[in-house]
């Protein structure tokens, strides 16, 4: 499982700022057998830390979110219950 974080740049492309991910295994089939977590904070500079537990952990962070302007309006948004993700396997 591979989870990349994006910024939309000032030419109006997106770049990749962060990204990390962790091994879900070929042996662990079926699919549907996967259980776990994946937990995002905010923290100080606006850095994203990301943990992944999934038989197995993995913890990483985005660089600092440097805004170039000053912040106009700030929103959060929070789960109230775990979602289940479905994992689209081509």
């Amino acid at each position: 499982m591979d989870i990349n974080v994006y910024k939309l740049g000032d030419d109006k492309k997106w770049e990749m700022i962060g990204g990390g991910g962790i091994s879900i295994g070929k042996e662990r089939v079926p699919i549907e057998q996967l259980v776990g977590t994946l937990a995002m904070q905010l923290r100080e500079n606006n850095v994203i830390y990301f943990n992944i537990n999934c038989g197995g952990r993995a913890s990483f962070k985005t660089d600092e979110i440097i805004l170039d302007t000053e912040t106009m309006m700030s929103m959060k948004g929070f789960l109230q219950e775990f979602p289940r993700i479905e994992i689209d396997i081509q």
